[in-house]
C-alpha cells in the first residue's frame, strides 16, 4: 500500500538448484518487463535440491540483479537474409 492505495506487485519466479542462486535464466521479454515494472516487480529465486525440497527463497529486484549477476546473450533469433 501507498499512500492508503493498492498497488500491483509483479513476482517471476525461478527454481534453482544453485545455492548460490545463480544458474537462472531470463528471457527478453522477462527482463524487458522487470525494467517496465521497476518499481513493482521483483525475482524470486527458489533454491531446492535434486528431491525438490525448498531449501531457501531469495527476492532480488531488477537492480540488484544487474549489481549481482552479469547478463549473458545465449540465444540468437534467427531471421531469414532478404526477407
Amino acid at each position: 500500500m501507498r499512500g492508503g492505495l493498492v498497488e500491483d506487485f509483479y513476482i517471476e519466479v525461478k527454481a534453482t538448484t544453485d545455492n548460490g542462486g545463480g544458474n537462472i535464466y531470463l528471457s527478453s521479454g522477462q527482463l524487458n518487463f522487470l525494467e517496465e515494472n521497476n518499481d513493482n516487480s521483483a525475482l524470486a529465486v527458489v533454491i531446492c535440491g535434486n528431491d525438490r525440497e525448498v531449501y531457501n527463497v531469495i527476492y532480488r529486484t531488477l537492480q540488484e540483479i544487474r549489481k549481482d549477476f552479469q547478463f549473458e546473450p545465449i540465444k540468437f533469433r534467427l531471421e531469414q537474409r532478404g526477407a
